[in-house]
C-alpha cells in the first residue's frame, strides 16, 4: 500500500483501534522508505516532499487519536496504569487541568520516533529551501569533498 493511501486511510478512520493500526503501518512504511532516503532526495525532491507530507499525516493522526482526557488529580492515583497503557497501546494519554489539556503521557520510543521524524522533516525542508535559493541566485552547489577539505575533515 502506498504512503499516500495509508495516510488518507489514517485520516479518514473513525475507530481509534483501526486508526492506530493504520498509523503503525504508515510509520513502518515511512521508516522503510527513509532508509537511504537522504542520498536520493537531491535527485528526487518530490520524494522528500511526499515523505514530509506522509509524516505530517502520521503525526497529526497519532496526536489526535480520540482518547478521553484524564484529570491530573486522577492521573496521580493511576500513574502506573497510565504509563502501562501508553506503552502497550502506543496512544497518547492526555492530562487535563480544569478541562484544558496540559500534558500528555506517551511511550518513550514513540516520542523518540516523532522527534526523529520532526528532525528529518526540518532537514528536508531546509534542503528544499537551499535548492530554491540556489535556483533563484544561480549558485552552484559546493562539492562535498571541498566542504570536508575546508573543515579539515579530509
Amino acid at each position: 500500500m502506498e504512503l499516500r493511501e495509508l495516510g488518507s486511510k489514517a485520516a479518514a478512520k473513525g475507530a481509534a483501534e483501526d486508526q492506530l493500526d493504520i498509523i503503525v503501518r504508515l510509520r513502518l512504511a515511512l521508516e522503510k522508505d527513509f532508509e537511504g532516503c537522504f542520498d536520493s532526495i537531491q535527485a528526487e525532491p518530490e520524494r522528500g516532499l511526499l515523505l514530509v507530507q506522509a509524516t505530517q499525516v502520521a503525526y497529526v493522526s497519532y496526536m489526535t487519536v480520540s482518547t478521553p482526557d484524564l484529570a491530573v488529580s486522577e492521573a496521580r492515583q493511576q500513574l502506573a496504569t497510565i504509563i502501562d497503557r501508553a506503552r502497550a497501546e502506543h496512544v497518547p494519554i492526555y492530562l487535563a487541568r480544569r478541562g484544558r489539556r496540559v500534558a500528555a503521557v506517551i511511550d518513550s520510543e514513540d516520542l523518540e520516533r516523532i522527534l526523529e521524524l520532526a528532525e528529518d522533516m526540518a532537514d528536508i525542508r531546509a534542503a528544499e529551501a537551499a535548492r530554491a535559493e540556489m535556483r533563484a541566485t544561480g549558485e552552484t552547489p559546493i562539492p562535498w569533498e571541498q566542504v570536508k577539505a575546508d573543515l579539515g575533515l579530509a
